[in-house]
């Protein structure tokens, strides 16, 4: 698949109208909020708490493991030993943030409290970069999409309202910060739009200051992430196989000046993850199950193709969809999770940054949406959507590979697991 830099608007690209990723309709956008009261604290919660089990037996697939990569990063395999104690937070379709402790020696997950009242669908999160505060997506349509923030208690892990604003369009699907925690980036999947929200004091989020429209509700962006050097900010728009790339001013929160990197017809960009070197950058496609190795020139901000490499295992046969990515903190492996194979595929970095099918390890469930690599690099933790339940993986820092841990717990839809260290 060839990808080059395009220039002018997304109004001139075609707009080819793509099935929705589980929520988010057509409409207006909704009004704001701040907490007075103990009201969506911590401990609020009804039916439907998480329950821990024991998980069942998995199997790995392998490859050839191809040439190890570079060296860096502050998160994933190798990423050193993280200071405080991991709290690990689970959102999905519902209306509850669920809270775990993560036992890093032997994978398990203990309830902490009850599950977190956040609203509509909190189906993706995001924590800012000093650990004080979470943010979740409220992914509704009619109007309704909204960005909620709570503050992280350093001690117990728990979560306590603190604001809730529109995210100027519907079906927000994904929420990320820039690298001070000065402004909160949301992708409207239904609604086309992309939005930037000033952070507050004490995490309390803003109105809207910039909304760009990529071309209303066809053309389905995933994502916003900053680059390594928090100067540009890439969105995969899933619906016109496009990756928009901005200029950042981190001092305004303003994006200007974009440009496209066209993917291949139909691919469906989703995520993109840079390498620690910041030299490279993978971009997983959701309709063709496929993973884009990028080269990327910092100055310029410019991503360039390299590579094309399937997701699937040779002979797959079926329907499937890739859902997330991540780069390994020592940026010798890749993970990315199929939707119907039911797995995740690990890739090893070559000194090109090139991909080499490692294998594939089941997810020990349905529909994994997001996985997160935990901050020692020593655990993978899955959440499979569709079988409602947080799966940890032992990660081989050597050669990439997962092997399950046997612990599990159960959360309703949940589509959305990222572990926090946190301490005093």
């Amino acid at each position: 698949m060839h990808l080059g830099l395009g220039k002018g608007s997304l109004a001139a690209l075609l707009l080819a109208a793509v099935p929705a990723c589980g929520g988010g309709a057509t409409g207006g956008v909704g009004g704001s909020s701040t907490a007075t009261s103990g009201a969506e604290s911590s401990g609020v919660g009804g039916s439907g708490g998480a329950s821990s089990t024991a998980g069942t037996g998995g199997s790995a697939t392998s490859a050839s493991a191809g040439a190890s990569g570079t060296g860096g990063g502050a998160s994933g395999t190798g990423g050193g030993a993280p200071q405080g104690e991991p709290f690990v937070y689970v959102g999905g379709y519902g209306n509850q943030i669920h809270i775990f402790h993560l036992d890093v020696g032997d994978g398990s997950l203990t309830p902490v409290g009850s599950p977190v009242d956040a609203g509509t669908n909190p189906s993706f999160l995001a924590v800012d970069p000093a650990h004080h505060t979470l943010f979740a997506v409220n992914e509704d349509g009619a109007g309704k999409g909204a960005v909620a923030s709570f503050h992280l208690d350093a001690n117990t892990g728990s979560l306590g309202f603190l604001s809730r604003v529109s995210s100027q369009g519907d079906g927000p699907a994904h929420v990320s910060t820039d690298k001070t925690g000065g402004f909160a980036f949301v992708a409207n999947y239904g609604g086309g739009t992309v939005a930037v929200l000033p952070i507050g004091p004490g995490g309390v989020l803003g109105e809207a200051i910039d909304v760009h429209d990529h071309g209303g509700g066809s053309a389905n962006p995933h994502q916003t992430i900053v680059s390594p050097a928090n100067d540009f900010a890439f969105v995969p728009n899933k619906g016109l196989s496009t990756v928009t790339r901005y200029a950042f001013n981190a001092a305004t929160g303003k994006l200007t000046s974009a440009t496209t990197l066209d993917v291949a017809g139909g691919a469906g960009p989703r995520h993109l993850d840079f390498s620690p070197t910041s030299k490279h950058a993978y971009l997983i496609n959701e309709n063709d199950s496929t993973i884009d190795a990028l080269s990327y020139d910092a100055a310029a901000g410019k991503l360039t193709s390299i590579q094309t490499i399937s997701t699937l295992p040779p002979g797959f046969q079926g329907n499937n969809t890739g859902a997330e990515i991540q780069v390994a903190s020592s940026g010798k492996f890749v993970y990315a999770s199929n939707r119907g194979d039911d797995s995740i595929a690990i890739f090893s970095v070559g000194p090109d940054g090139k991909l080499a099918l490692v294998g594939h390890q089941s997810t020990m469930g349905q529909a994994p949406r997001h996985f997160q690599i935990e901050a020692s690099g020593e655990l993978l933790l899955v959440a499979n959507q569709s079988s409602n339940n947080v799966v940890t993986f032992r990660i081989d820092a050597a050669t990439g590979s997962l092997t399950p841990t046997g612990k599990s717990v159960t959360v309703q839809s949940a589509s959305y697991v990222g572990v926090v260290y946190l301490g005093p």
